[in-house]
C-alpha cells in the first residue's frame, strides 16, 4: 500500500507541523487507521479538494550564528509542514518525476546523480584542457547566483510548465491547486504571527518542490558549440574551454546573456554582483587575469578561489586551498569528539570512532572522487593527521604512537586507501549504463598527464578489471564488485601491515570481551600494545628524565621496564603473553592491577593504572 510505504520510509523527525503531527504520530496508526487515511488521499485528489491546513506552513525562524539577533536577515527560516500533506506528496513524486523533462545538465534531485558527479562534469573539462598538447587549453568557469530562487518561482508559469507535461491529468490538477494559495505564520517564542499568503515560490520543506523546481528550470537555454553548462538545482555553471581564454570568453558572454534574458522571464533574480568567474589555466602568466564578463551590463568578479557545490577550486587546479579550508573544518569537528573523553573517564573506543565517522570523516572525505586523485601528497598528509588525532583520542594512545598502530587498533583504514576505495567505487557506478558520468569511460586517453581523474588513473580500476572484460554491466554486477572492491581494499591493507615488534606477528583483532573493561583501563592496554605508556618507566623516563631518571623496573630496579617485563618478572608471576593483551585482555587488565598494587607498596606511586 502506498500510503504505508510513505510513511514507512519518511525519517522519524520531531518537528511538528501546523498541524500538531509529526510523522511518529502516522507510524504508530494501524492497518484500519491508514486504510481510513488512504481512502482521505484518494478523496483528496479525486475531487481535488485540498483541506486549507495541509497548505498551511509552520516558519521557525533559526538565529544565524554572529548575526544582530534584532535583524530579520539574521534568521534562517524553516518551514514545517503537515506530515499528512507530506506523505501525499510523497505519493505523487514518482508521477512527477518520471514524467517531466530530463535535462542532462541538471544534477540535482534525481537518481544517481549529487553533487559529486556535477563537481565531477566540470574538474573532467578543465583537466581535459590541462591534458592537451602544447597549448593546453585553458577553461573558464562562471558559477551564477539566483537569489532566492525556490522562493521567487512564479506559480502561474510553474502550473504552465506542469500543463505541457506528460504527467497524469489528476495529479497536474491536484499539483497546481496544491501550490496555490499557500500561507504560512510564524512561531517565535511562544507567539505566532498572522497568516500571510504566499504570492510566489515553491513550497519550502515539500517532498515535491526540488523536482517541481527542476520542471521550472528545465527550459534553459541551451548551450551553444564551445560552451557547457553544468547545474545542481539552483547552482548554475556555464563553461568555456579554448587555447586562447579570450576566444573562451567570447564564447561564454552570449550565453550568459541568453541566461539572464531566461531569468527575467521566468522572474527569477541573477545577481552579477555575486556570481563569480575563474580561471584556471596552466600558465603562471595567466593566474592574476581579471576577465571580462558581463551579466546586464555588469562585470563579475574574477575570483582565483570559487567554491562550487561546497569544494574550493583553485585556478591551478590543486585543491590546495580546499586542503586547508577542509582540514580547519575538520580539527573544529574533532573538538566534538574529545569532549566526549579524557584520560580516566569518556566513552568507549567504538562510539568514539563511530562519533569521528558521522561528524568528522564526511568532512574530510566530501566529493573526494573529485579531487582525491589531483591533490598532493603534501596536502593529502595534513588531511591524514586530523584522522590520527581523532584516532589518538579514541585510544589514548601516546602521541608519539606508530600511525599503524592507531589504525590497526581502531579498524580505520588510512585516509588515502579510504580516498582510493571511494574514488574506485564511484568509478564502478559510472559503469551503469544510465549514469550521468556513464559516457566518460569512453573518453579517448589525454595526450598529457598534468591532471589525473578517476577516469585516467589505473589505480582506480584495480581489482575491478574482471568487470571492464563483462559483456554486459547489470547493477547485480556492479553490487557485487562494490563489495569485492570493500574486502580486498580492507584485506590488502591488513596484508600490509608491520609485523609487531612485542609478539612477532601482525596485530591480530582485540577480543570483544575488552569492551566490558573501563575506558582507562582499555587506554592503557592499547598503549602498552605498542610500548609506549605511561604506566611503563621506560617511557617515562623518556619522555621526562629529569622526574624519571631511569627506566628501570620500579620493582627489580636491574631489567627494563617494558611492555614484555610486565609478563616475564618472576615476582609477578602470570601464565600470560605479551599476545594476550589481544587474546585475553580481561585478564591481562587484572595482571595491570597486581603491578600497580606492587608497584604502590614498592613506592612506585602509579595508583590505578592510566
Amino acid at each position: 500500500m502506498q500510503t504505508y510505504e510513505a510513511i514507512k520510509n519518511t525519517k522519524n523527525k520531531n518537528s511538528v507541523g501546523p498541524d500538531n503531527l509529526n510523522i511518529r504520530h502516522l507510524k504508530h496508526l494501524g492497518p484500519t487507521a491508514i486504510q481510513y487515511l488512504t481512502d482521505i488521499l484518494n478523496l483528496a485528489l479525486n475531487t481535488n479538494t485540498i483541506p486549507q491546513i495541509w497548505k498551511l506552513a509552520k516558519i521557525i525562524p533559526i538565529p544565524k550564528p554572529n548575526k544582530d539577533p534584532n535583524l530579520g536577515t539574521s534568521y534562517r527560516p524553516i518551514s514545517l509542514l503537515s506530515p499528512i500533506a507530506k506523505t501525499m506528496e510523497k505519493i505523487l513524486l514518482p508521477y512527477i518525476t518520471s514524467n517531466i523533462p530530463q535535462v542532462k545538465h541538471q544534477h540535482g534531485f534525481k537518481s544517481l546523480h549529487s553533487t559529486t558527479t556535477a563537481l565531477q562534469q566540470i574538474t573532467n573539462q578543465i583537466v581535459k584542457g590541462f591534458n592537451q598538447k602544447q597549448p593546453p587549453e585553458r577553461t573558464i568557469v562562471v558559477s551564477l547566483d539566483l537569489s532566492k530562487a525556490f522562493d521567487t518561482v512564479n506559480i502561474h508559469n510553474l502550473i504552465h510548465k506542469l500543463q505541457q507535461t506528460n504527467i497524469p491529468n489528476l495529479i497536474k490538477k491536484f499539483v497546481a491547486n496544491y501550490i496555490k494559495g499557500r500561507k504560512g505564520y510564524t512561531l517565535y517564542q511562544g507567539s505566532k504571527s498572522k497568516q500571510q499568503q504566499f504570492k510566489t515560490g515553491v513550497p519550502q520543506g515539500g517532498v515535491l518542490s526540488p523536482s517541481l523546481f527542476n520542471l521550472y528550470t528545465s527550459d534553459l537555454p541551451t548551450p551553444p558549440k564551445n560552451v557547457e553548462i553544468t547545474s545542481y538545482a539552483d547552482d548554475m555553471n556555464p563553461t568555456a574551454s579554448h587555447v586562447d581564454y579570450k576566444i573562451a570568453q567570447n564564447n561564454l558572454q552570449p550565453y550568459l546573456e541568453d541566461i539572464f534574458n531566461w531569468t527575467q522571464k521566468n522572474d527569477l533574480i541573477l545577481n552579477p554582483d555575486k556570481s563569480t568567474a575563474t580561471l584556471f589555466t596552466p600558465d603562471p602568466a595567466e593566474y592574476k587575469t581579471t576577465l571580462n564578463l558581463t551579466i546586464n551590463n555588469t562585470i563579475i568578479p574574477t575570483i582565483k578561489y570559487p567554491k562550487i557545490l561546497g569544494l574550493t577550486f583553485d585556478t591551478k587546479l590543486n585543491f590546495g586551498k580546499h586542503a586547508k579550508i577542509t582540514k580547519e573544518k575538520a580539527d573544529n569537528a574533532n573538538k566534538i569528539v574529545k569532549t566526549l573523553t579524557s584520560t580516566s573517564w569518556g566513552k568507549q573506543k567504538e562510539t568514539l570512532i563511530a562519533t569521528y565517522k558521522a561528524i568528522v570523516r564526511p568532512i574530510l572525505e566530501y566529493a573526494s572522487p573529485v579531487w582525491s586523485p589531483i591533490i598532493s601528497d603534501t596536502n593529502r598528509n595534513k588531511l591524514q593527521t586530523t584522522q590520527n588525532t581523532a584516532l589518538r583520542i579514541a585510544t589514548g594512545c601516546t602521541s608519539d604512537t606508530n600511525i599503524q598502530h592507531l589504525h590497526a587498533e581502531t579498524k580505520v583504514l588510512p585516509l588515502l586507501n579510504h580516498l582510493n576505495l571511494h574514488a574506485s567505487n564511484f568509478y564502478l557506478n559510472t559503469l551503469r549504463s544510465n549514469h550521468p558520468l556513464h559516457q566518460l569511460n569512453f573518453n579517448k586517453s589525454d595526450p598529457r598527464n598534468m591532471k589525473d581523474t578517476i577516469f585516467a588513473n589505473i589505480e582506480y580500476h584495480a581489482g575491478i578489471s574482471n568487470i571492464m572484460n563483462t559483456t554486459t554491466i547489470t547493477d547485480e554486477i556492479i553490487k557485487q564488485n562494490l563489495k569485492i572492491n570493500h574486502t580486498k581494499t580492507v584485506g590488502d591493507y591488513l596484508n600490509s601491515l608491520d609485523i609487531n615488534e612485542l609478539i612477532g606477528i601482525q596485530p591480530p583483532d582485540i577480543n570483544p570481551s575488552e569492551q566490558s573493561l573501563p575506558r582507562n583501563i582499555r587506554r592503557t592496554l592499547s598503549q602498552n600494545r605498542t610500548n609506549k605508556s605511561p604506566f611503563l618507566y621506560s617511557y617515562r623516563n623518556k619522555i621526562n628524565p629529569q622526574i624519571y631518571p631511569s627506566p628501570n623496573c620500579p620493582l627489580c630496579k636491574t631489567d627494563t621496564h617494558t611492555t614484555k617485563h610486565l609478563f616475564s618478572y618472576s615476582y609477578i608471576k602470570t601464565n600470560l603473553k605479551p599476545l594476550d593483551l589481544w587474546d585475553e585482555p580481561v585478564a591481562v587488565a587484572e595482571l595491570l592491577q597486581q603491578w600497580t598494587d606492587a608497584m604502590a607498596a614498592a613506592g612506585g606511586g602509579l595508583g590505578t593504572p592510566v
